[in-house]
């Protein structure tokens, strides 16, 4: 059991909490833009419609554990089961305004209080999906415990992750449309950080929702 214990540790210093995942990122290298236009005006980004489950490829994340085998491959998946707190499309969303606020863009940027704001942003999630292979190196290295974990935190596979927002709209406080941004997708595929858990790609797909932001 200590061994156990002493890995689970070394996945939390590497990988986030275990457990109960949040859809988060580091904000503070988020660099500043200064477009003098917009600094008068207040942003809303309302939650997010989520329409994953409509998504055939999405339907491991809905029905199956974290570490599981999808065509004869076992493999870690960003599983539902662990977004305990706050439904997926709403921990996107929130995100999501906070890095427009840290932009530094506008005036100020809120979360679902679009009486207060200029203008308000709508979407549909479509994707957020993170999928990397099991990594039997990691699995070796949990069994040894600290100095195992250590020797194999650096391991990695190649992986996928897949974000999209459809129906991207902004409207003004009135509720007229300005904008339709239609929709925007990304795929990226490398080889990301694993663990013996499958704890990892959930800290991966959240450092690509970064990069999709």
């Amino acid at each position: 059991m200590m061994k156990k214990g002493l890995y689970f540790i070394i996945v939390v210093l590497f990988c986030g909490c275990v457990g109960n995942q949040k859809i988060t990122y580091n904000i503070k290298d988020i660099p500043k833009k200064n477009i003098t236009k917009l600094g008068a005006l207040v942003l809303d980004v309302e939650i997010f419609e989520d329409l994953r489950k409509s998504n055939l490829e999405d339907s491991a994340l809905f029905n199956l554990p974290r570490t599981t085998k999808i065509l004869d491959e076992k493999v870690c998946i960003n599983s539902e089961q662990h977004y305990r707190k706050q439904p997926v499309n709403y921990q996107v969303s929130q995100i999501v305004s906070v890095y427009f606020r840290q932009q530094g863009i506008y005036k100020d940027v809120t979360f679902e209080n679009k009486v207060t704001s200029d203008y308000y942003l709508t979407a549909k999630l479509k994707r957020f999906s993170g999928n990397q292979g099991f990594s039997s190196k990691a699995a070796v290295g949990a069994y040894f415990g600290l100095i195992g974990a250590l020797a194999t935190a650096n391991a990695k596979t190649k992986g996928k992750v897949e974000i999209e927002l459809s129906d991207i709209k902004l409207f003004n406080k009135k509720g007229k449309l300005i904008k339709d941004l239609g929709r925007f997708k990304r795929t990226y595929e490398e080889d990301y950080p694993v663990d013996a858990y499958c704890w990892c790609i959930y800290a991966n797909a959240n450092e690509k929702l970064k990069a999709f932001t």
